[in-house]
């Protein structure tokens, strides 16, 4: 999927999310506990919960990819690890 804004180049969502897997990924790990729970039998986590939590992440990944605006003077690392971070 080719993101285009007006008076910038073309995003490739796909490739990005690709490059920045492992941001993802690490924000999920974070944020998964929260839906893990301790059991007499051990930890638990809810499952569809955490799948929900991974779509979410993703979902606002592309979101911000979108509303980033390269003109802004903010490198794109930062922008999408700071604000990813605080959406989630």
């Amino acid at each position: 999927m080719t993101t285009t804004l007006p008076n910038t180049a073309p995003r490739d969502v796909e490739a990005l999310l690709k490059q920045y897997s492992n941001l993802i990924n690490s924000i999920y790990q974070q944020e998964s506990s929260r839906f893990t729970y301790n059991t007499d039998s051990g930890r638990v986590g809810d499952k569809i919960k955490q799948d929900d939590l991974r779509s979410y992440i993703v979902y606002q990944f592309i979101t911000l990819v979108k509303e980033y605006d390269p003109h802004s003077g903010v490198d794109f690392p930062y922008y999408i690890k700071e604000k990813l971070t605080l959406r989630t």
